[in-house]
């Protein structure tokens, strides 16, 4: 397999838009809220909170799915880590990773659900330029595209 250098998308900082998540909220509920009220077309995010239960996974190539690990009782959010993009029907997206310090060790993965305990400072950068995620690999994945 051959692998071609593509040219990129090319793009600056517009805004940084700090969200504070209260006790109860669900992440990826909320960042999708915030980016349909501010217009988000493309954004980085990272942050850091404590989390009461969530559920992350790990993909699987030759299934082509997520394999989830529930996280039960209070973690740390050590990292919180992705993007906002838009999906072919207008909608935003936030495609985010996590890795949560948990009493028994370490959990990380892509985040598919969490609900956050105390709070979670998360730093939401939006970009100039609109991600676009419409391409489908060969894993079943919809991908940004490049241009």
């Amino acid at each position: 397999m051959t692998s071609e250098t593509l040219p990129g998308l090319l793009s600056s900082v517009k805004d940084v838009i700090f969200v504070r998540l209260e006790d109860g909220d669900e992440i990826i509920a909320k960042l999708t809220e915030v980016a349909e009220k501010r217009d988000i077309k493309g954004a980085f995010v990272m942050g850091i909170g404590g989390i009461r239960r969530a559920k992350v996974g790990v993909f699987v190539p030759e299934k082509g799915e997520y394999e989830p690990e529930e996280v039960e009782g209070f973690s740390e959010l050590a990292s919180l880590l992705g993007n906002i993009s838009i999906l072919p029907d207008g909608k935003p997206f936030p495609h985010l990773h996590v890795v949560l310090g948990t009493k028994k060790g370490i959990v990380a993965g892509h985040l598919l659900e969490a609900e956050v305990q105390v709070t979670a400072e998360i730093f939401i950068t939006t970009l100039s330029k609109k991600l676009s995620r419409e391409l489908v690999n060969r894993y079943g994945l919809k991908l940004i595209k490049d241009r």
